[in-house]
């Protein structure tokens, strides 16, 4: 509310100055500022972004980036199809010989590939708008946030109105030049198909029903549905995915199968536990 109307007053001011008097001081101190337009965060003044053009040649690195990313595309539409065909009796044992290098021992050789511009969904949830903040501050790229703009006049707004709220810092000067919102939705598969047309090199997927019971096919719609339009699209344009998933998928041991102390890794994804 503060924010948008244009006064420089963060939550956590609430606590530390609980007068009024000493509220209103915030505001005579900081009149000097300049305070963003109305219409939107795009208004005020705009930093010169670096240019973003791609590589004149693909290095030996990108390629075997590009060979994971073949394997794991083939692998996920092989699933796809054999959990569609018979999801009680399937196969885990190709995404199991994937998973088997995702230990400790392997940390030294993992090579850092860079991000890239990014695609982020989920960027107004706690974690997204983390998530976010980092990448702005540690990266020179541009990210593309999915942002619906719920009752804001637009998504910008929205996305300015919540970095302003959990960092005291709305990232302004930033809209239209490394932070783009995307009004969509990843359950709705004509707004996913929309997103091929945006250059981005990783996608970050933060979106997610963290709801522990919902009505009808929420849960399913963003957290099954939803994830799968966007690893059919990462398949499709060849591009990074990095999904962010929960506790949730260690599931429930059930008359001591599995075993309850038993240690989920990311090594494996599947060890008998009960998802239902």
């Amino acid at each position: 509310m503060c924010f948008n109307a244009h006064l420089p007053i963060v939550y956590a001011d609430l606590f530390e100055r609980r007068r009024v008097r000493a509220l209103a001081a915030i505001v005579q101190e900081n009149t000097s500022d300049a305070a963003p337009t109305e219409e939107s965060p795009t208004a005020s003044k705009k930093v010169t972004a670096k240019p973003h053009s791609p590589a004149a040649a693909t290095s030996s690195a990108q390629q075997e980036a590009d060979k994971r990313t073949t394997l794991f595309a083939t692998a996920a539409a092989n699933a796809k199809r054999d959990l569609a065909a018979a999801p009680d009796n399937y196969d885990y044992t190709s995404i199991d010989e994937l998973l088997a290098a995702n230990v400790s021992a392997n940390v030294d050789d993992v090579a850092d590939e860079g991000l890239g511009d990014v695609l982020l969904t989920g960027a107004t949830g706690f974690l997204g708008i983390h998530v976010l903040r980092d990448y702005l501050d540690r990266h020179e790229g541009r990210v593309w946030c999915l942002v619906r703009k719920g009752g804001f006049q637009n998504p910008e707004r929205r996305l300015a109105n919540l970095l302003m709220y959990y960092f005291e810092k709305p990232y302004t000067e930033l809209f239209g030049e490394r932070i783009l919102c995307v009004d969509a939705d990843i359950s709705d598969p004509d707004d996913v198909a929309a997103l091929d047309r945006i250059p981005f090199r990783t996608l970050v997927n933060c979106a997610a029903c963290v709801k522990h019971f919902a009505a009808g096919d929420e849960l399913d719609r963003a957290n099954v549905q939803g994830v799968q339009q966007l690893v059919d699209l990462c398949a499709r344009k060849r591009r990074r995915l990095v999904h962010i998933s929960t506790i949730s998928t260690a599931g429930e041991s059930l008359n001591g199968s599995p075993d309850p102390a038993h240690r989920l890794s990311e090594a494996e994804l599947f060890y008998g536990q009960q998802l239902h």
